[in-house]
């Protein structure tokens, strides 16, 4: 088995008319293309591969296809069409043993050899396998079952809170205080709570935590820890920060459209009454930065709950990582003594609100001793420093064969 650097064997024809497969055999139609045979090497680390054959371009067509003939990752790999100098010839498409793919926008000269350039792409891998037998169905159908009841809940509490101040006089900002109540901190929906904790980290790393404990796939020697762990870095932080942006942003649009129209107040007197520790006293602004930090802090979080599932070598144990490890440490500063100005400060800096709800969170009654923005950065800090520890210590496991 090959674990750092793949040998592949492909086929790359380009052709006007139509390529049929045959048992891993491409039979040329109409056109006159013809295929090349070529052997090259895929990097482990996700660059482009060794030149390997040329093929030369027999007719005009705008269209380069791509067969795999005998390929180690069967998940598939990235390619595309390149001259001699490394330049781009055709767009990127997938490449995958005994299926015919085909590259766009040839720009390729008649009787001149090109090149067939292949990488490993994991993000295409992640695509294939959701939709593929490697990924169960149940471990899909639990996830969708997830998003589904979420939206349900976000909808049925926005429109709950919304009930709750059927009494209120409709005027002025109240809809950017409607906004901030709904939040978590100020929110008294444990529920929904547990529920982003579950979903946020969840939807962006499970399938590189399933990936990681399936032996038969193996993706993480496939292309190198530091391969696997990049792209699952970045993608449960974007997974993260996205489902919170477009959250916050699905909120804003039920409370504009159902019960009143946004108006900010540049000045508002009362919002610091509303929020135990805003940033400014401009509506617009405070809603601005509020989004874009707790965005960040999602992401910050789901990458934190990602370092410690890499030790779990269960996928099913995974499930449950968020909620179970925001709890704790919830509940460890709230048996805390918070009498002191300092152990407060300590407290609030690694409070998991002070990440995904920063400015709306107290303690016992008391408010953080320390600006939002200030402990926000410093809580980020503490979770990126115990995630890269845990990534660092389970990559130096992996590479001694722990």
């Amino acid at each position: 088995m090959i674990f750092f650097k793949h040998n592949f064997w492909g086929k790359a024809i380009l052709v006007a008319g139509t390529v049929v497969a045959l048992s891993g055999t491409a039979v040329v139609g109409a056109a006159k293309g013809t295929w090349t045979v070529s052997s090259e090497t895929v990097s482990a680390h996700g660059d482009w591969s060794s030149y390997g054959s040329p093929n030369t371009k027999k007719n005009n067509s705008n269209i380069a296809s791509f067969n795999g003939n005998s390929i180690p990752n069967q998940l598939g790999y990235s390619v595309r069409l390149i001259n001699s100098n490394a330049s781009l010839k055709s767009g990127k498409t997938g490449l995958y043993r005994d299926q015919t793919t085909y590259g766009s926008n040839n720009t390729e000269t008649v009787n001149y050899k090109y090149y067939a350039d292949i990488r490993f792409s994991l993000i295409r891998t992640v695509s294939v396998s959701w939709g593929s037998s490697f990924m169960p169905k149940r471990t899909k159908k639990i996830i969708i079952i997830a998003i589904i009841f979420y939206l349900l809940l976000i909808t049925a509490y926005t429109f709950a809170t919304f009930k709750d101040k059927a009494g209120l006089l409709k005027r002025g900002n109240i809809s950017v205080h409607a906004f901030f109540e709904l939040q978590s901190g100020l929110s008294d929906n444990v529920v929904l709570d547990v529920v982003q904790m579950f979903l946020f980290p969840l939807l962006g790393s499970v399938l590189f935590i399933y990936l990681k404990n399936n032996s038969m796939v193996n993706i993480q020697q496939r292309i190198d820890y530091r391969g696997f762990l990049k792209r699952g870095i970045s993608t449960t932080f974007l997974a993260g920060a996205g489902i919170s942006l477009l959250t916050n942003i699905y909120e804003m649009g039920l409370i504009n459209w159902f019960y009143y129209p946004f108006i900010y107040d540049f000045n508002d007197p009362f919002l610091n009454g509303i929020r135990p520790g805003n940033f400014t006293n401009n509506d617009l602004t405070e809603i601005i930065l509020f989004i874009i930090f707790a965005a960040l802090g999602w992401g910050v979080f789901a990458v934190f709950i990602f370092s410690v599932g890499l030790f779990v070598r269960k996928t099913a144990l995974y499930f449950a990582m968020g909620p179970v490890l925001g709890l704790m440490l919830i509940l460890l500063v709230t048996l805390s003594n918070m009498s002191s100005w300092a152990w407060r400060a300590f407290y609030f800096s690694w409070l998991p609100y002070t990440l995904i709800a920063p400015g709306q969170y107290t303690l016992i009654g008391m408010a953080p001793p320390i600006r939002p923005g200030l402990s926000f950065v410093i809580a980020a800090m503490i979770y990126l420093a115990v995630a890269a520890l845990l990534i660092s210590i389970w990559c130096k496991k992996q590479r001694k064969g722990a």
